[in-house]
């Protein structure tokens, strides 16, 4: 007896072919009730297409020979009234020391204005936190040097 993944039919609101790094790529349209938790999905005629890989270990996706690091999932997280060590992921990997200036993440919560060295694709550096009271926990975006 064959196994059926979904007994209902999927349907997609439209499609829409745009140029991606000088690729046309035909994306599906979908509902916002699309029973998926992300806000898009690649799917394999895309990397064939564009010649893509993605590098879990570095945390990047190459399209056709440009680089795009992932959304870094790691979290600050730090005492009131600390400096704290901590990384943030490198979206241009192929410089391997660099600048990052002094960058304000939220109220009371600074890092930067250091010279870091990227290790692979990641650098480090201290975030200062210099509130009484913190109880929230903010996520980075991968950062130029």
């Amino acid at each position: 007896m064959p196994f059926e993944l979904c007994v209902h039919s999927v349907y997609t609101l439209g499609e829409i072919t745009l140029l991606l790094f000088e690729n046309k790529v035909t994306f599906h349209i979908v509902a916002n009730d699309f029973l998926i938790t992300q806000s898009g999905i690649l799917g394999n005629d895309f990397f064939k297409q564009t010649s893509s890989k993605i590098d879990y270990a570095k945390g990047y996706l190459d399209i056709s020979g440009i680089t795009i690091p992932f959304f870094s999932p790691e979290t600050i997280t730090a005492s009131p009234r600390t400096e704290s060590l901590f990384y943030v992921r490198i979206e241009n990997p192929e410089i391997k020391i660099g600048y990052i200036p002094k960058i304000k993440i939220a109220h009371g919560i600074y890092l930067g204005d250091t010279i870091v060295e990227n290790v692979f694709g990641k650098a480090f550096l201290n975030v200062i936190l210099w509130m009484k009271k913190w109880r929230s926990k903010y996520q980075l975006c991968a950062l130029n040097l």
